[in-house]
């Protein structure tokens, strides 16, 4: 929290902690969702599917800081670092439309 308070690369910070929290929910989502929706009697009646997930951050200095911040939604997807999406996008490049790796050599009839 210190660093993102810094003001030095301050979206960097943030988009680490957005990651952190959503890896933390979404690496164990169907346990997390069991023990809310086994545990906490006024979430019996919802699915995995009516859930959605977020937090908001109270630390000191960070409303001064940044004024008072709303809830950040957590969204699939928030949980891979940069290095992941870029390992996805060029492992994309190699697969066709079905998910089969993508010949290399072209046969002619």
């Amino acid at each position: 929290m210190n660093a993102w308070l810094s003001g030095f690369l301050t979206d960097t910070y943030r988009d680490q902690l957005d990651q952190g929290i959503a890896r933390s929910v979404f690496n164990q989502e169907d346990s997390f969702v069991k023990g809310i929706t086994e545990n906490f009697k006024p979430f019996k009646k919802f699915t995995k599917e009516d859930l959605q997930f977020g937090y908001k951050v109270e630390f000191a200095g960070v409303v001064e800081k940044f004024g008072d911040l709303p809830i950040t939604p957590l969204l699939k997807g928030m949980e891979k670092s940069w290095f992941d999406k870029l390992k996805d996008g060029f492992g994309n490049l190699f697969t066709n439309k079905e998910g089969e790796e993508a010949s290399s050599s072209s046969t002619t009839a």
